[in-house]
């Protein structure tokens, strides 16, 4: 075989095949479609994703498709009632990459104003590329709503959850509406992740 090029027939396969044989290679490697991208968690990208241009070109969007962007937004509130935001923005580091996510997830951690307990809800959000729609679904951190000695109710925090809920899905819609579920950029989860807090009951 030498001074002979051996013959890839990878990319001869039909591409629906290609795609299970990448999840499966991602998978092999320890990659899961619950492992999240957060700023301790993001890596190197798997070594086949640089094998070609063309591979590569196939690859990093079942790849970043299998991960749940992860984004933390902490909700304060001073002394005298002021409500401001902190966003922790790590995902401008990879700003070619965000379009190929289907999957976000937006924690928001705040203070439930009866009984003065730390709470998080978080929303995941399913992008449906192929029709340009989106699902989401809202759900409260496991550790308090599980504890037995948790004094706040789901139903006292309604208004917050519902305030955010609907500032993400305007802001989502609109995003969408400009341009379409995969060209969404930094700045349109930027725009997500910044509920106006003057519209926060906290």
């Amino acid at each position: 075989m030498d001074g002979q090029l051996l013959r890839c027939y990878l990319l001869e396969l039909p591409i629906e095949l290609r795609e299970q044989i990448y999840e499966t290679v991602f998978a092999l490697d320890g990659q899961r479609t619950s492992d999240r991208l957060d700023p301790l968690s993001l890596a190197r990208e798997p070594n086949i994703t640089r094998v070609s241009e063309a591979v590569r070109s196939e690859t990093l969007p079942v790849y970043y498709g299998m991960r749940v962007l992860d984004v933390y937004t902490l909700v304060k509130c001073d002394s005298n009632s002021i409500v401001w935001l902190t966003t922790r923005k790590w995902y401008h580091n990879i700003p070619n990459r965000i379009r190929l996510v289907r999957t976000l997830v937006l924690r928001f951690a705040f203070v439930e104003r009866y009984f003065g307990e730390p709470v998080e809800v978080q929303f995941m959000i399913r992008l449906n590329k192929g029709e340009n729609s989106f699902t989401m679904k809202h759900s409260f951190a496991h550790g308090w709503w599980s504890d037995a000695h948790r004094k706040g109710d789901p139903a006292d925090c309604e208004e917050v959850v519902q305030a955010i809920r609907g500032h993400i899905m305007s802001t989502l819609t609109a995003a969408i509406g400009d341009h379409g579920v995969g060209n969404l950029t930094c700045e349109d989860i930027d725009c997500m992740a910044a509920v106006d807090p003057k519209k926060l009951p906290i």
